[in-house]
Protein backbone atom coordinates (compact mmCIF):
# COMPACT_ATOMS: atom_id res chain seq x y z
CA UNK A 1 0.00 0.00 0.00
CA UNK A 2 2.57 2.23 0.60
CA UNK A 3 4.68 1.84 -2.63
CA UNK A 4 1.47 1.89 -4.22
CA UNK A 5 0.87 5.45 -2.46
CA UNK A 6 4.11 6.26 -3.20
CA UNK A 7 3.89 5.79 -6.96
CA UNK A 8 0.36 7.60 -6.74
CA UNK A 9 1.45 10.86 -4.62
CA UNK A 10 3.18 12.82 -7.61
CA UNK A 11 0.40 11.98 -10.06
CA UNK A 12 -2.46 13.34 -7.41
CA UNK A 13 -0.38 16.49 -6.94
CA UNK A 14 -0.35 16.59 -10.78
CA UNK A 15 -4.50 16.15 -10.93
CA UNK A 16 -4.02 19.02 -8.05
CA UNK A 17 -1.86 21.55 -10.01
CA UNK A 18 -4.11 21.02 -13.53
CA UNK A 19 -7.03 22.87 -11.72
CA UNK A 20 -4.80 25.74 -10.57
CA UNK A 21 -2.02 25.86 -13.24
CA UNK A 22 -2.63 24.18 -16.28
CA UNK A 23 1.03 24.80 -17.43
CA UNK A 24 2.76 23.70 -15.11
CA UNK A 25 0.58 20.57 -14.66
CA UNK A 26 1.66 19.46 -18.13
CA UNK A 27 5.17 20.28 -17.67
CA UNK A 28 5.82 18.39 -14.43
CA UNK A 29 3.37 15.19 -16.22
CA UNK A 30 6.48 15.66 -18.85
CA UNK A 31 8.89 15.20 -16.56
CA UNK A 32 7.54 12.56 -14.49
CA UNK A 33 7.12 10.16 -17.19
CA UNK A 34 9.79 8.16 -17.62
CA UNK A 35 11.57 7.87 -21.43
CA UNK A 36 13.08 4.90 -22.82
CA UNK A 37 16.85 5.82 -23.61
CA UNK A 38 17.20 6.30 -27.27
CA UNK A 39 19.44 8.53 -29.74
CA UNK A 40 18.33 11.97 -29.25
CA UNK A 41 17.19 13.52 -32.89
CA UNK A 42 18.80 16.47 -33.95
CA UNK A 43 17.17 19.84 -33.79
CA UNK A 44 16.90 21.39 -37.05
CA UNK A 45 19.44 24.97 -37.14
CA UNK A 46 17.10 27.87 -37.31
CA UNK A 47 17.00 29.21 -41.06
CA UNK A 48 19.21 32.09 -41.96
CA UNK A 49 19.68 34.56 -44.29
CA UNK A 50 21.75 32.85 -47.41
CA UNK A 51 25.15 34.72 -47.44
CA UNK A 52 25.71 37.26 -50.20
CA UNK A 53 26.60 36.05 -53.30
CA UNK A 54 28.91 37.41 -55.97
CA UNK A 55 26.75 38.91 -58.29
CA UNK A 56 24.95 41.11 -54.78
CA UNK A 57 28.48 42.07 -54.07
CA UNK A 58 29.43 43.64 -57.61
CA UNK A 59 25.61 45.34 -57.54
CA UNK A 60 27.20 47.04 -54.48
CA UNK A 61 28.54 49.19 -56.31
CA UNK A 62 28.40 52.71 -58.22
CA UNK A 63 26.23 53.53 -61.20
CA UNK A 64 26.16 56.41 -64.16
CA UNK A 65 22.65 56.66 -66.22
CA UNK A 66 22.17 58.78 -69.17
CA UNK A 67 18.76 59.48 -70.41
CA UNK A 68 17.96 61.22 -73.74
CA UNK A 69 14.31 62.23 -74.52
CA UNK A 70 12.14 63.78 -77.39
CA UNK A 71 8.93 64.28 -76.98
CA UNK A 72 6.44 65.75 -78.86
CA UNK A 73 3.34 67.49 -78.02
CA UNK A 74 -0.17 69.10 -79.76
CA UNK A 75 -2.02 71.22 -77.36
CA UNK A 76 -5.71 72.42 -78.94
CA UNK A 77 -4.97 75.60 -76.02
CA UNK A 78 -1.44 76.48 -75.26
CA UNK A 79 -2.78 79.60 -73.31
CA UNK A 80 -5.52 78.16 -71.96
CA UNK A 81 -8.41 80.48 -73.12
CA UNK A 82 -11.70 79.99 -72.41
CA UNK A 83 -14.55 78.64 -74.92
CA UNK A 84 -16.00 81.96 -75.88
CA UNK A 85 -12.44 83.67 -76.13
CA UNK A 86 -10.99 81.11 -78.20
CA UNK A 87 -14.59 81.92 -81.02
CA UNK A 88 -13.15 85.55 -81.35
CA UNK A 89 -9.81 84.89 -80.74
CA UNK A 90 -9.37 86.52 -85.29
CA UNK A 91 -11.18 89.45 -84.23
CA UNK A 92 -9.83 90.16 -81.05
CA UNK A 93 -7.02 93.10 -80.78
CA UNK A 94 -3.90 92.40 -81.70
CA UNK A 95 -2.45 93.87 -78.71
CA UNK A 96 -4.36 91.19 -76.64
CA UNK A 97 -2.12 88.13 -77.49
CA UNK A 98 1.34 87.79 -78.97
CA UNK A 99 0.52 83.87 -80.29
CA UNK A 100 -1.00 83.71 -83.93
CA UNK A 101 -2.99 80.27 -83.04
CA UNK A 102 -4.50 78.98 -79.95
CA UNK A 103 -3.20 75.64 -81.15
CA UNK A 104 0.23 74.82 -81.40
CA UNK A 105 2.82 71.61 -81.62
CA UNK A 106 5.77 72.12 -79.07
CA UNK A 107 8.67 69.61 -78.72
CA UNK A 108 10.23 68.94 -75.45
CA UNK A 109 13.96 67.60 -75.85
CA UNK A 110 15.21 66.21 -72.47
CA UNK A 111 17.95 65.50 -71.03
CA UNK A 112 18.61 63.75 -67.37
CA UNK A 113 22.08 62.46 -66.15
CA UNK A 114 22.07 60.76 -62.48
CA UNK A 115 24.34 59.00 -60.38
CA UNK A 116 23.89 56.51 -57.60
CA UNK A 117 25.75 54.57 -55.06
CA UNK A 118 24.04 50.83 -53.53
CA UNK A 119 26.14 50.12 -50.23
CA UNK A 120 26.03 46.57 -48.64
CA UNK A 121 22.67 47.53 -47.05
CA UNK A 122 21.31 48.31 -50.39
CA UNK A 123 20.05 51.91 -49.56
CA UNK A 124 21.05 53.43 -52.40
CA UNK A 125 21.79 56.98 -53.12
CA UNK A 126 21.05 58.60 -56.24
CA UNK A 127 21.66 62.31 -57.33
CA UNK A 128 19.84 63.60 -60.45
CA UNK A 129 20.15 66.12 -63.18
CA UNK A 130 17.69 67.52 -65.75
CA UNK A 131 17.38 69.84 -67.91
CA UNK A 132 13.91 70.34 -70.51
CA UNK A 133 13.31 72.39 -72.94
CA UNK A 134 9.86 73.84 -74.41
CA UNK A 135 9.40 74.83 -78.68
CA UNK A 136 6.59 75.88 -79.90
CA UNK A 137 6.40 75.10 -83.61
CA UNK A 138 4.16 78.21 -84.59
CA UNK A 139 4.63 81.03 -81.14
CA UNK A 140 8.12 81.15 -80.12
CA UNK A 141 7.25 83.58 -76.95
CA UNK A 142 5.60 80.36 -75.34
CA UNK A 143 8.96 78.98 -75.29
CA UNK A 144 11.26 78.60 -71.85
CA UNK A 145 13.39 76.17 -70.46
CA UNK A 146 13.04 73.91 -66.58
CA UNK A 147 15.94 72.04 -64.75
CA UNK A 148 15.80 70.14 -61.55
CA UNK A 149 18.41 68.81 -59.33
CA UNK A 150 17.14 66.06 -56.71
CA UNK A 151 19.19 63.70 -54.02
CA UNK A 152 17.01 60.72 -53.31
CA UNK A 153 18.01 58.03 -50.57
CA UNK A 154 16.10 54.50 -49.82
CA UNK A 155 15.34 53.75 -46.24
CA UNK A 156 14.51 50.21 -46.50
CA UNK A 157 17.30 47.10 -46.39
CA UNK A 158 15.36 44.96 -48.72
CA UNK A 159 18.62 42.20 -48.65
CA UNK A 160 16.53 39.42 -47.04
CA UNK A 161 13.70 39.62 -49.96
CA UNK A 162 16.54 40.04 -52.78
CA UNK A 163 18.61 36.88 -51.46
CA UNK A 164 14.88 34.84 -50.59
CA UNK A 165 13.97 35.37 -54.29
CA UNK A 166 17.18 34.78 -55.67
CA UNK A 167 16.68 30.80 -54.02
CA UNK A 168 13.62 30.54 -56.13
CA UNK A 169 15.36 32.06 -59.31
CA UNK A 170 15.59 28.64 -61.07
CA UNK A 171 11.92 27.70 -60.47
CA UNK A 172 10.34 30.98 -61.95
CA UNK A 173 10.15 31.72 -65.46
CA UNK A 174 12.44 34.94 -66.66
CA UNK A 175 9.62 37.22 -66.97
CA UNK A 176 7.98 36.49 -63.71
CA UNK A 177 11.57 37.12 -61.46
CA UNK A 178 12.11 40.11 -63.58
CA UNK A 179 8.69 41.37 -62.41
CA UNK A 180 9.19 40.13 -58.73
CA UNK A 181 12.48 42.18 -58.15
CA UNK A 182 10.81 44.87 -59.80
CA UNK A 183 7.61 44.89 -56.80
CA UNK A 184 10.41 44.67 -54.16
CA UNK A 185 11.86 47.80 -55.76
CA UNK A 186 9.30 49.91 -56.21
CA UNK A 187 7.89 49.51 -52.98
CA UNK A 188 10.19 50.43 -50.02
CA UNK A 189 10.51 53.64 -48.07
CA UNK A 190 12.43 56.84 -49.72
CA UNK A 191 13.04 60.17 -49.19
CA UNK A 192 13.76 62.55 -51.99
CA UNK A 193 14.91 66.39 -51.45
CA UNK A 194 15.02 68.07 -54.75
CA UNK A 195 15.29 71.73 -56.20
CA UNK A 196 13.54 73.42 -59.51
CA UNK A 197 13.94 76.30 -61.60
CA UNK A 198 11.74 77.60 -64.62
CA UNK A 199 13.08 80.45 -66.81
CA UNK A 200 11.28 82.80 -68.92
CA UNK A 201 7.98 81.77 -69.44
CA UNK A 202 5.33 83.94 -70.87
CA UNK A 203 1.30 83.73 -69.46
CA UNK A 204 0.09 86.14 -71.84
CA UNK A 205 -0.87 90.14 -72.79
CA UNK A 206 -2.12 91.54 -68.84
CA UNK A 207 -3.18 94.84 -67.84
CA UNK A 208 -0.06 96.36 -65.56
CA UNK A 209 -2.22 97.54 -62.24
CA UNK A 210 0.01 100.19 -61.50
CA UNK A 211 1.09 101.88 -65.10
CA UNK A 212 0.95 105.54 -64.62
CA UNK A 213 0.11 106.05 -68.09
CA UNK A 214 -3.09 104.24 -67.83
CA UNK A 215 -4.30 106.10 -64.71
CA UNK A 216 -3.86 109.38 -66.72
CA UNK A 217 -6.05 108.04 -69.65
CA UNK A 218 -8.05 105.72 -68.06
CA UNK A 219 -7.87 102.67 -70.76
CA UNK A 220 -6.19 99.99 -70.09
CA UNK A 221 -3.23 99.38 -71.85
CA UNK A 222 -1.51 95.55 -71.79
CA UNK A 223 2.02 94.40 -71.57
CA UNK A 224 3.28 91.47 -72.06
CA UNK A 225 3.88 89.17 -68.64
CA UNK A 226 6.96 86.87 -68.41
CA UNK A 227 8.13 85.31 -65.09
CA UNK A 228 11.09 83.19 -63.89
CA UNK A 229 10.65 80.49 -60.54
CA UNK A 230 12.49 78.58 -58.21
CA UNK A 231 11.62 76.21 -55.37
CA UNK A 232 12.27 73.09 -53.95
CA UNK A 233 10.16 69.73 -53.33
CA UNK A 234 10.27 67.09 -50.23
CA UNK A 235 9.06 64.10 -51.18
CA UNK A 236 8.64 60.63 -48.41
CA UNK A 237 7.19 57.21 -48.92
CA UNK A 238 6.62 55.11 -46.32
CA UNK A 239 6.35 51.44 -46.48
CA UNK A 240 3.59 50.38 -44.12
CA UNK A 241 3.87 46.69 -44.51
CA UNK A 242 5.43 43.49 -45.89
CA UNK A 243 3.45 41.32 -47.18
CA UNK A 244 4.03 38.58 -49.96
CA UNK A 245 1.34 40.25 -53.07
CA UNK A 246 0.05 42.98 -50.67
CA UNK A 247 2.24 46.49 -50.16
CA UNK A 248 0.55 49.28 -48.44
CA UNK A 249 2.87 52.79 -48.80
CA UNK A 250 1.69 56.40 -47.12
CA UNK A 251 3.05 59.47 -48.94
CA UNK A 252 3.82 62.78 -48.24
CA UNK A 253 5.51 65.47 -50.74
CA UNK A 254 5.62 69.43 -50.01
CA UNK A 255 6.83 71.95 -52.58
CA UNK A 256 7.42 75.29 -52.21
CA UNK A 257 7.65 77.77 -55.28
CA UNK A 258 8.75 81.91 -56.05
CA UNK A 259 7.53 83.49 -58.93
CA UNK A 260 9.20 86.26 -60.33
CA UNK A 261 7.38 88.28 -62.77
CA UNK A 262 8.93 90.99 -64.58
CA UNK A 263 9.15 94.43 -63.81
CA UNK A 264 6.18 95.71 -65.06
CA UNK A 265 4.38 92.81 -63.15
CA UNK A 266 6.24 93.08 -59.83
CA UNK A 267 3.00 93.23 -58.13
CA UNK A 268 1.98 89.54 -59.35
CA UNK A 269 5.05 88.33 -57.32
CA UNK A 270 3.81 85.31 -55.15
CA UNK A 271 5.04 82.30 -53.34
CA UNK A 272 3.16 78.84 -54.00
CA UNK A 273 2.58 76.37 -51.38
CA UNK A 274 1.74 72.39 -52.13
CA UNK A 275 1.13 69.60 -49.70
CA UNK A 276 -0.09 66.52 -50.87
CA UNK A 277 -0.80 63.31 -48.74
CA UNK A 278 -2.14 59.87 -49.91
CA UNK A 279 -2.00 56.39 -50.15
CA UNK A 280 -0.83 53.72 -52.21
CA UNK A 281 -1.67 49.93 -52.80
CA UNK A 282 0.29 47.67 -54.63
CA UNK A 283 -0.65 44.42 -55.59
CA UNK A 284 1.46 41.35 -57.18
CA UNK A 285 0.26 39.17 -59.86
CA UNK A 286 1.62 35.86 -61.54
CA UNK A 287 2.83 38.46 -64.58
CA UNK A 288 2.42 41.75 -63.35
CA UNK A 289 1.38 43.99 -60.68
CA UNK A 290 -0.73 47.06 -60.05
CA UNK A 291 -1.19 50.47 -58.37
CA UNK A 292 -3.96 52.38 -57.02
CA UNK A 293 -3.24 55.72 -55.74
CA UNK A 294 -5.54 58.02 -53.42
CA UNK A 295 -4.06 61.63 -53.13
CA UNK A 296 -4.99 65.14 -51.58
CA UNK A 297 -3.68 67.91 -52.21
CA UNK A 298 -3.81 71.80 -51.25
CA UNK A 299 -2.34 74.43 -52.60
CA UNK A 300 -2.31 77.96 -51.55
CA UNK A 301 -0.79 81.17 -53.36
CA UNK A 302 -0.27 84.36 -51.36
CA UNK A 303 1.18 87.72 -53.00
CA UNK A 304 4.61 88.46 -51.73
CA UNK A 305 4.30 92.53 -52.79
CA UNK A 306 1.15 93.64 -52.21
CA UNK A 307 0.19 97.20 -53.67
CA UNK A 308 -1.66 99.56 -50.61
CA UNK A 309 -2.67 102.54 -51.49
CA UNK A 310 -2.00 102.78 -55.16
CA UNK A 311 -4.36 105.07 -57.10
CA UNK A 312 -6.60 103.46 -59.90
CA UNK A 313 -8.60 105.22 -63.15
CA UNK A 314 -11.30 105.92 -61.03
CA UNK A 315 -9.31 107.57 -57.87
CA UNK A 316 -10.00 105.24 -55.66
CA UNK A 317 -7.13 102.52 -53.91
CA UNK A 318 -6.96 98.97 -54.85
CA UNK A 319 -4.92 96.69 -52.20
CA UNK A 320 -3.84 94.53 -55.08
CA UNK A 321 -2.76 91.17 -53.11
CA UNK A 322 -4.58 88.58 -54.91
CA UNK A 323 -4.41 85.20 -53.42
CA UNK A 324 -6.23 81.37 -54.16
CA UNK A 325 -6.98 78.37 -51.94
CA UNK A 326 -7.41 74.95 -54.24
CA UNK A 327 -8.22 71.52 -52.99
CA UNK A 328 -7.97 68.71 -54.70
CA UNK A 329 -8.34 64.81 -54.73
CA UNK A 330 -6.52 62.50 -57.40
CA UNK A 331 -6.75 58.82 -58.18
CA UNK A 332 -3.82 57.45 -60.38
CA UNK A 333 -4.30 53.42 -61.34
CA UNK A 334 -1.47 51.85 -62.63
CA UNK A 335 -0.13 48.14 -64.22
CA UNK A 336 3.61 46.88 -64.90
CA UNK A 337 5.18 44.08 -66.46
CA UNK A 338 7.84 42.94 -68.39
CA UNK A 339 7.77 41.96 -72.12
CA UNK A 340 10.42 39.36 -73.30
CA UNK A 341 12.67 39.58 -76.55
CA UNK A 342 14.05 36.49 -77.81
CA UNK A 343 13.41 34.45 -74.53
CA UNK A 344 14.86 37.03 -72.45
CA UNK A 345 12.90 39.96 -70.61
CA UNK A 346 13.25 43.83 -71.44
CA UNK A 347 15.39 45.59 -68.88
CA UNK A 348 12.68 48.32 -69.08
CA UNK A 349 8.80 47.46 -68.08
CA UNK A 350 5.28 48.17 -69.82
CA UNK A 351 3.92 51.15 -68.13
CA UNK A 352 0.11 51.62 -68.54
CA UNK A 353 -1.52 54.31 -65.73
CA UNK A 354 -4.78 56.39 -65.51
CA UNK A 355 -5.11 58.93 -63.25
CA UNK A 356 -8.22 61.49 -62.34
CA UNK A 357 -8.41 64.38 -60.47
CA UNK A 358 -10.93 66.74 -59.60
CA UNK A 359 -11.29 69.70 -57.26
CA UNK A 360 -12.11 73.32 -56.32
CA UNK A 361 -9.94 76.90 -56.49
CA UNK A 362 -10.90 79.38 -54.68
CA UNK A 363 -9.57 83.54 -55.54
CA UNK A 364 -9.40 86.35 -52.76
CA UNK A 365 -8.15 89.69 -53.22
CA UNK A 366 -9.09 92.81 -51.58
CA UNK A 367 -9.41 94.90 -54.89
CA UNK A 368 -13.01 94.82 -56.01
CA UNK A 369 -11.93 96.28 -59.28
CA UNK A 370 -10.30 93.61 -60.05
CA UNK A 371 -13.17 91.82 -61.78
CA UNK A 372 -11.73 89.06 -63.11
CA UNK A 373 -10.81 87.39 -59.42
CA UNK A 374 -12.97 88.97 -57.12
CA UNK A 375 -15.31 86.61 -55.58
CA UNK A 376 -14.37 84.01 -58.19
CA UNK A 377 -14.31 80.15 -57.64
CA UNK A 378 -12.89 77.51 -60.21
CA UNK A 379 -14.18 74.10 -60.63
CA UNK A 380 -11.74 71.58 -62.33
CA UNK A 381 -11.46 68.09 -63.70
CA UNK A 382 -8.05 66.12 -65.59
CA UNK A 383 -7.80 63.04 -67.12
CA UNK A 384 -4.86 61.70 -68.65
CA UNK A 385 -3.64 58.29 -69.70
CA UNK A 386 -0.25 57.03 -70.50
CA UNK A 387 1.95 53.97 -72.19
CA UNK A 388 5.16 52.89 -72.21
CA UNK A 389 6.24 50.42 -74.03
CA UNK A 390 9.82 49.00 -74.47
CA UNK A 391 11.10 48.83 -77.99
CA UNK A 392 14.88 47.53 -76.94
CA UNK A 393 16.57 47.72 -73.66
CA UNK A 394 17.68 51.16 -74.44
CA UNK A 395 14.97 52.14 -76.09
CA UNK A 396 11.09 52.97 -75.34
CA UNK A 397 8.45 54.83 -76.71
CA UNK A 398 5.71 56.93 -74.76
CA UNK A 399 2.36 57.52 -75.42
CA UNK A 400 -0.11 59.84 -73.50
CA UNK A 401 -3.29 61.67 -73.72
CA UNK A 402 -4.35 64.34 -71.38
CA UNK A 403 -7.80 66.44 -70.67
CA UNK A 404 -8.40 69.19 -68.40
CA UNK A 405 -11.76 71.10 -68.03
CA UNK A 406 -12.03 74.37 -65.82
CA UNK A 407 -15.77 76.01 -64.76
CA UNK A 408 -15.13 79.45 -63.87
CA UNK A 409 -18.03 80.89 -61.45
CA UNK A 410 -18.42 84.61 -61.11
CA UNK A 411 -20.64 86.97 -58.66
CA UNK A 412 -24.08 87.35 -60.89
CA UNK A 413 -22.43 86.22 -64.40
CA UNK A 414 -21.89 83.12 -65.66
CA UNK A 415 -18.61 82.01 -67.30
CA UNK A 416 -17.80 79.35 -70.62
CA UNK A 417 -15.64 76.47 -69.47
CA UNK A 418 -11.86 76.20 -70.35
CA UNK A 419 -10.84 72.89 -72.08
CA UNK A 420 -7.71 71.95 -73.00
CA UNK A 421 -6.84 68.66 -74.61
CA UNK A 422 -2.68 67.05 -75.19
CA UNK A 423 -1.50 64.24 -76.93
CA UNK A 424 1.76 63.26 -77.50
CA UNK A 425 4.62 60.76 -78.08
CA UNK A 426 8.46 60.49 -76.85
CA UNK A 427 11.56 58.16 -77.75
CA UNK A 428 13.27 57.36 -74.85
CA UNK A 429 16.79 56.55 -75.44
CA UNK A 430 19.13 55.24 -72.18
CA UNK A 431 22.75 54.39 -71.71
CA UNK A 432 24.84 53.48 -68.49
CA UNK A 433 27.90 52.41 -66.82
CA UNK A 434 28.14 50.26 -63.73
CA UNK A 435 31.44 49.45 -62.20
CA UNK A 436 31.95 45.77 -61.68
Amino acid sequence: MKVMTKRLAPWMMIACLALLAPDLAAALAAAATPTPAATPTPTAPPQADPPETEEERARNTRKVDLQLTMAAEADDNVLNLRDDVIDEFDILPTDRYLVDSVEDTRFVPQARFSWSTTPPNRKTLRFSLDARAYRHQDNSVLDYERYRFYVQKDLTDTRSEYRNLRLHREELEPRIFQTRRQFLTTNRSRVRVGYFRVVDRYTGERVDDDAPEQVDIGIPIRRSSFYDSEGWELFYQQRLNRGARNRLLGLARYIHEERDYNVRFDERDSDRDRLGIGLALFRLQQTYYWKLEGIYEYTEVTSNTALIGSSNAVGGTVQDDLASERDAVRLNLGFSWFRERGGTPLRKRNELEFSLAFGANDFVTGNRLDVSHFGRSDDLVQLRASYTQPVFDNLSLDFFAAWANVQTNLPGRRVDDFNEFVVGLAINFYSGWRNR
